[in-house]
């Protein structure tokens, strides 16, 4: 896992969402630990993480490998947070 990612997803803390209750703000919690440059870099990881090249599985599997001390029980959900923290970076 890249490291810019494992950053992302080191941000989310176990029931973030009661928090972070909509998907803008959990998305940006991700965001929240990068600085500008890590942001333009993670942008094209984010972008090939939520092509169709990578199933709901793959996904959860990668977010479950993460530093996150939450887990997502669909790989749809992550790729949610991944695309919703991609478009923020435009």
């Amino acid at each position: 896992m890249h490291t810019l990612l494992k950053k992302f997803c080191g941000q989310y803390f176990v029931r973030f969402y009661e928090i972070y209750t909509t998907l803008d703000e959990g998305a940006a919690l991700g965001l929240c630990g990068l600085n500008e440059e890590e942001k333009k870099e993670l942008a094209p990881i984010l972008d090939e993480i939520t092509s169709s090249r990578y199933s709901a599985d793959d996904l959860k599997k990668l977010w479950n490998s993460s530093p996150a001390d939450v887990h997502f029980g669909d790989g749809e959900e992550v790729r949610m947070i991944f695309r919703r923290a991609r478009q923020s970076l435009g």
